[in-house]
């Protein structure tokens, strides 16, 4: 057996193992986190296999790694899961919940759905609990570059401009099964509160802005980041504003 066989089958066994390990812990996060929040559950068997992988991003070193996982587009209301990983392959699921649960998101201008058991946490306290578990939020700024790698290469957002007031005051159309329809003047009026408050934020008649917000257009959510009180070399907490841009409305077919 050559010195280089050895080192390939070496490498397959390492390879093998350490994917079997992440399989396994991926499958343990998903049906921990499944307990956690029953809101993410579709069918009580098989519960973790009901996630599929769609975008994955790896940068930095030591190594970081976000990953996106969701339930089947036939499935109503889907719901997703961001899980992240640090270089010591210790993991945190994060739910990516629809914008079904007003009050994971904590949405301006929506009263919680008295529909929905109440979910208690919101997305901003499972990001930050999520960078403080793996200790990623520093004094070098790796929670800004994870953040950044989340919304741009992972979930596809985009930096909102004043340009962009059309496109958002625009009626995003929700055909969502479980959800009643919602009055069309209500959600013109709730896009144009969005869009006041992302305008005075962003564009204030100042040369600094301490604030940013993107665009989720899959998602129909804007996500407000705001960084007054943000300090160089510190650790710093992420407060975030989620505004919800779409409206539940049902067609008719004849």
């Amino acid at each position: 057996m050559t010195q280089l066989f050895k080192t390939f089958i070496t490498l397959f066994f390492f390879l093998s193992t350490f994917g079997c390990r992440q399989q396994k812990t991926e499958t343990q996060i998903f049906s921990g986190l499944i307990n956690r929040f029953p809101q993410l559950k579709i069918h009580p068997q098989n519960q973790s296999n009901n996630f599929h992988l769609v975008r994955s991003v790896s940068f930095g070193r030591p190594k970081v790694s976000i990953e996106l996982f969701s339930q089947p587009d036939a499935v109503d209301d889907k719901q997703q899961i961001i899980l992240i990983s640090n270089s010591d392959f210790k993991y945190y699921g994060i739910p990516f919940f629809s914008n079904t649960f007003y009050d994971y998101w904590n949405f301006s201008f929506d009263s919680v759905n008295s529909n929905k058991k109440r979910i208690n946490s919101t997305f901003e306290n499972e990001l930050n609990t999520c960078l403080d578990s793996l200790n990623l939020n520093d004094t070098i700024g790796t929670a800004g570059e994870i953040i950044d790698e989340l919304l741009f290469s992972v979930l596809h957002c985009q930096k909102i401009e004043l340009s962009d007031s059309s496109k958002l005051l625009g009626v995003v159309l929700n055909g969502n099964s479980i959800q009643p329809d919602e009055n069309w003047d209500s959600c013109s009026l709730r896009l144009k509160k969005n869009w006041e408050i992302i305008s005075k934020e962003l564009f204030p008649n100042k040369t600094i802005r301490y604030k940013s917000a993107y665009w989720d257009e899959k998602n129909a959510r804007v996500y407000l980041f705001d960084f007054t009180n943000f300090k160089r070399h510190k650790r710093n907490q992420f407060k975030i504003t989620t505004l919800r841009q779409d409206c539940v409305w049902h067609t008719v077919s004849l």
